[in-house]
């Protein structure tokens, strides 16, 4: 294998050729037996209480193209202009020197990683070159034009028994001055390849690379080659020539939140990026949400590149289902936990992992007994002005006792009440500042008359179960925890990053990304 400093000098001529053409803790919360709970203040009718106006949240949103990304080098065979059967004399090899290489059997030997140069001097007229592999390998072969010449690339393999020569790959494009780019996977023999001037006559380039490292997957450099990849699933691959690209494609059964990656020597300056199919959104740079269907990626060196010994990974994570709702592109979302808050510029519309967010909650249950009688009824209602926080500003601009957090994920540990263990779930605060959206009414009289409260409050904070969008428990105040036998314990083992601008007005320049 040649040296790197050789490559460099490869491409330097290449290019000289072209010249011619949250707090992470735990929090727990005890039963607190028949105790008082007067120093909560839950009788506060928000009269007096100091908040922000809700605001509409802008977040320009950037739609993925559904339309293939066109490969600036491969092209598409659209003729194919061989038509006489090519033999070889029985005794005939390759020339090393021979000028005249018009015919196969003064074909020109070319080793990987040349760059030759040539003159069509006449429209029909056939250059010839060969080589050889010695062991399965993917081979290429790049001809760059003169403005005023549409030359086409036809490969040959030789059958060494009859001594013909049989097409097995070609780049034959319509255009002057249009670059040709033949690529194959090959098995090992004797191999022949013309340079055909189609139309015009004048100087070319060709350059010629082989690869035994990336067969796997190749070639897969056009979209219609993509190999395909499992989600939550890593492939290594390698860029084997300046000209090389993999693509890549997905299935998706639902629309999801996704994260897609590329992992390769930063030297080597490869990227990847979104190359089509049925669309989506960008949340922030390689983490987009896509609709159900095929997408594609395409993995390339803008600088030409590349490395034979040194792979790259991409890797596509599937976070959660996301929502559909066209409208519904500003996100937050904690990757680790697998869980996707989303809403709409106007707040009126929410979803958690795809779910539209259910925010009514009720429980209503008579007990009694001959120590006493205890009725509970306990509702949450979306009422009139009803909101959820969104923005740091407006859970911090009102009364301590009321204070609100913007969303969050908790691992929802243990609940003596619920009977729910170990599941992670989207936090919230809600509430209306002119309406009473969260009533307790519980009667309790006998043995368990301290356990009577008459509470109707403006807020609440929230446990939702992201598999369905609806409210599994009360964070605060929950009468069960504080008054009832009952206890919770949950803590917040992640951070939730927010893709819109939740700290006033501006979205944080490092905490999130």
């Amino acid at each position: 294998m040649k040296k790197r400093k050789k490559v460099a000098k490869i491409i330097a001529i290449m290019m000289t050729l072209l010249l011619f053409y949250n707090f992470e803790g735990s929090i727990t919360a005890y039963a607190h037996g028949t105790s008082t709970i007067t120093s909560l203040k839950l009788e506060n009718n928000g009269e007096n209480v100091q908040h922000a106006d809700e605001q509409m949240i802008n977040v320009q949103s950037v739609e993925l193209d559904t339309n293939i990304i066109s490969n600036d080098v491969i092209n598409k065979n659209d003729r194919q202009d061989v038509q006489k059967t090519y033999c070889i004399n029985e005794t005939s090899r390759y020339a090393e020197d021979e000028s005249e290489n018009t015919d196969p059997n003064y074909a020109l030997l070319i080793e990987d990683e040349n760059v030759v140069q040539g003159t069509l001097t006449e429209q029909g007229e056939m250059r010839w070159y060969g080589f050889i592999l010695e062991q399965r390998a993917k081979a290429s072969i790049m001809l760059q034009l003169v403005s005023n010449v549409d030359a086409d690339i036809y490969l040959f393999k030789l059958n060494q028994d009859t001594h013909e020569l049989n097409l097995v790959g070609e780049s034959a494009t319509s255009g002057l001055g249009v670059s040709e780019y033949c690529t194959e996977v090959l098995d090992e023999g004797i191999y022949y390849f013309g340079i055909s001037a189609y139309e015009g006559c004048g100087r070319y380039a060709i350059a010629y690379y082989q690869s035994t490292q990336d067969i796997q997957y190749e070639v897969n450099d056009s979209a219609s080659l993509a190999t395909p990849v499992d989600e939550n699933t890593s492939i290594s691959s390698f860029i084997d020539n300046p000209f090389d690209c993999d693509y890549y494609c997905i299935t998706l059964d639902e629309a999801s939140a996704v994260r897609y990656s590329l992992s390769s020597l930063s030297t080597l300056g490869y990227k990847i990026e979104y190359a089509g199919g049925t669309g989506g959104n960008i949340i922030k740079g390689q983490l987009v949400s896509l609709k159900a269907g095929k997408h594609y990626f395409k993995v390339s060196s803008p600088n030409g590149t590349y490395s034979r010994t040194s792979s790259y990974t991409i890797k596509f994570e599937n976070i959660a289902p996301v929502s559909t709702d066209s409208t519904a592109t500003i996100f937050a979302c904690c990757e680790k936990a697998g869980i996707v808050f989303q809403f709409n510029s106007e707040r009126t519309k929410y979803y958690v992992n795809g779910n539209p967010i259910d925010f009514s909650y009720s429980y209503t249950k008579s007990l009694s007994n001959s120590a006493g009688v205890q009725n509970y009824n306990i509702n949450l209602k979306k009422t009139e002005n009803f909101g959820v926080c969104l923005l740091q500003e407006e859970g911090t601009s009102i009364s301590p006792e009321l204070q609100q957090t913007i969303p969050d994920v908790a691992r929802y540990h243990s609940s003596t009440f619920t009977g729910i263990s170990n599941k992670d779930v989207l936090t919230l605060s809600v509430h209306d500042w002119s309406n009473k959206c969260y009533t307790i009414h519980n009667i309790c009289s006998g043995a368990y008359a301290e356990n009577y409260l008459w509470a109707d409050l403006n807020m609440c904070n929230v446990f939702i179960d992201p598999d369905t969008g609806k409210i599994i428990d009360i964070e605060w105040y929950n009468y069960f925890y504080e008054v009832g036998n009952h206890s919770i314990t949950y803590y917040r083992p992640y951070t939730m990053k927010y893709y819109y601008p939740y700290w006033n007005g501006e979205e944080p320049k490092g905490g999130d990304d």
